[in-house]
């Protein structure tokens, strides 16, 4: 498991040091826009679940308005990464599924790929202690990888957002009755965060080479 999370993370900070040549962005407007639309989905499919996104979202908004992004980041950035969009062959791994890079936050690539390996450890079975190991791994590798330092903060804030605007999101749009099973497992991990535990153990403000 260290090999590959390692592996992943060295793959997805050789990305993020890329140059890319491009006009689109992605920003904290389109991930509002995103939350919000989490909420109507919910309203229109599976009501239950509305009044406590609603909730959350407004938790989310909130806390991006008191936390200081003066240095935000800017690099490219895939926007779909998820355990699908990596090809491993042994110590090579790539990554693929290329159709929505821009530029934007690094941690909010980091921040959906973390929800990811949730989404994948949940399905599978995983205790969420084991889950939490494999993404100490990935981003331990990250920062080593990478010449800025990370705010540990931003990243529980990215992964938060994307339990809801992509994982529960995508869990109500596909009707898939498994998915929609653990939706209230993916809003305990967001409100966790939202109520300041971090991804990993150990919280840290910032993260960076030695972390």
């Amino acid at each position: 498991m260290e090999d590959t999370f390692s592996g992943i993370a060295r793959c997805v900070a050789k990305f993020h040091g890329c140059t890319v040549r491009t006009d689109r962005r992605f920003d904290l407007a389109d991930i509002h826009e995103s939350l919000m639309d989490t909420i109507v989905a919910a309203r229109q499919v599976y009501p239950d679940f509305e009044d406590r996104i609603a909730s959350l979202v407004s938790a989310l908004l909130a806390q991006h308005s008191s936390m200081g992004w003066s240095e935000t980041l800017t690099t490219p950035i895939h926007r779909d990464l998820k355990m699908r969009n990596f090809l491993i062959d042994g110590k090579n791994i790539t990554i693929i599924d290329m159709d929505c890079v821009c530029l934007g936050n690094p941690l909010s690539d980091l921040g959906s790929l973390i929800a990811n390996f949730y989404l994948n450890g949940i399905r599978a079975g995983c205790h969420h202690d084991r889950i939490r190991e494999a993404v100490e791994v990935f981003c331990r590798a990250y920062a080593e990888n990478v010449p800025w330092s990370l705010s540990w903060s931003q990243i529980d804030w990215y992964t938060a957002a994307a339990f809801i605007h992509e994982v529960t999101r995508r869990s109500i749009r596909q009707l898939d009755g498994e998915r929609v099973k653990c939706i209230s497992e993916y809003l305990d991990l967001c409100e966790s965060l939202v109520s300041g535990q971090s991804v990993v153990s150990g919280e840290r403000k910032y993260i960076g080479h030695g972390f």
